[in-house]
């Protein structure tokens, strides 16, 4: 299952890396899966069925999503993290699936650099109204150009996405 905190304007999504170490994922493949029907064990006290579907689905597109790749594993025995670098491909652009076809376009994205939730150092990336990229570490801000992110650290790295709905696909939230 997928947590998912949503108002109107926004939603956060906590992606699963899954247990099969795929080479590559993708972000839209991951957020689609979110979506999928899942099979519940309930028997229904009027029919007798018992097996049931649920599906999430989002009644109106947020203006934002937040997009958690959850790449920490926690040891149940010892307590400790360690950190799944698995690449996930993160693309520019993404949709949920849903009949409106509305798209998002990444703003911004987290990196964790370390190997568990205990060490490790933390970068953003940040699209800036021009549209050009500005990559900050600590102190440290500079300018990256219109392409945001060395695609192979992103990859590995990548912690938190910000997609915005495109321009074009904006609808009333209300």
């Amino acid at each position: 299952t997928h947590p998912v905190l949503r108002t109107a304007a926004q939603a956060a999504i906590a992606l699963s890396l899954g247990d099969d170490p795929a080479p590559k994922l993708r972000v839209q493949q991951l957020l689609l899966d979110c979506f999928n029907a899942e099979v519940r064990e309930r028997r229904c006290g009027e029919c007798g069925h018992e097996h049931a579907s649920a599906k999430l689905m989002p009644l109106k597109p947020p203006r934002h999503l937040l997009l958690h790749l959850k790449r920490f594993d926690t040891e149940p025995t010892s307590g400790r993290t360690h950190k799944r670098h698995t690449r996930v491909v993160i693309e520019q652009s993404v949709h949920l699936g849903t009949p409106s076809g509305s798209r998002y376009d990444l703003r911004s994205l987290v990196m964790h650099h370390g190997p568990d939730s205990a060490s490790g150092h933390y970068t953003a990336l940040a699209q800036l109204d021009d549209g050009e990229w500005a990559h900050y570490d600590d102190e440290r801000v500079r300018l990256v150009g219109r392409t945001p992110f060395a695609k192979r650290e992103a990859e590995r790295a990548g912690y938190l996405l910000l997609y915005e709905l495109h321009e074009t696909s904006v609808v009333d939230l209300t």
